[in-house]
């Protein structure tokens, strides 16, 4: 591997770790925000505001969703840090950035979403190792329809479910009469 590449992927996995960490950072804001919002919830519905509970579990579940995104992104930059870690170890930069270039493009929209402020870095790296890639002559799949390689679709499904499980074992449980209260509202 061609030495200037080599240092421009170490500061790829560098500004990645950076990013990984900010995103620990803000789910553990989310986790704290949402048992705030669920102790509200419970405190309001033992007071008999049935309205309130509502408000606090409808806001609750909105942070988990948030969560579940920033939790999915942090898995799956993880593993693309991996990959191109292990790519700089054995020198096969071929089988790693397009595969990691799908998942870093896949991620920037969601997370854009809950966390504007990290759309713009993603953005940045995301233009970085295309342009490594554009050097080494390395040809990622298309992601104009979000069709994304079998690594790279593995990647995500993974993170995904590994969010899924996550929040679920990690977040409590919203009051019971206020989560029927909220399944019936749709």
């Amino acid at each position: 591997m061609r030495e200037h590449l080599r240092e421009k992927l170490q500061k790829v996995i560098i500004r990645l770790h950076t990013q990984i960490e900010k995103l620990k950072r803000e789910e553990y804001k989310m986790e704290v925000r949402e048992k705030e919002l669920i102790t509200k919830a419970t405190d309001s519905l033992a007071s008999g505001d049935k309205e309130k509970a509502t408000v606090y579990a409808n806001e609750a579940a909105e942070v988990r969703k948030a969560a579940k995104v920033i939790f999915s992104s942090e898995i799956a930059l993880e593993r693309v840090s991996l990959r191109l870690e292990t790519a700089l170890d054995i020198g096969d930069l071929a089988a790693s950035l397009g595969s990691s270039y799908n998942v870093i493009k896949k991620v920037i929209t969601p997370l854009s979403e809950v966390m504007p402020e990290a759309s713009e870095e993603m953005s940045s790296i995301e233009e970085e190792v295309e342009s490594i890639m554009s050097e080494a002559e390395v040809v990622a799949s298309p992601v104009a329809g979000q069709a994304l390689s079998s690594d790279a679709e593995d990647i995500m499904k993974e993170a995904e479910a590994l969010a899924e499980s996550r929040v679920k074992e990690g977040f409590p449980e919203p009051p019971s009469a206020v989560a029927n209260k909220k399944r019936s509202n749709y």
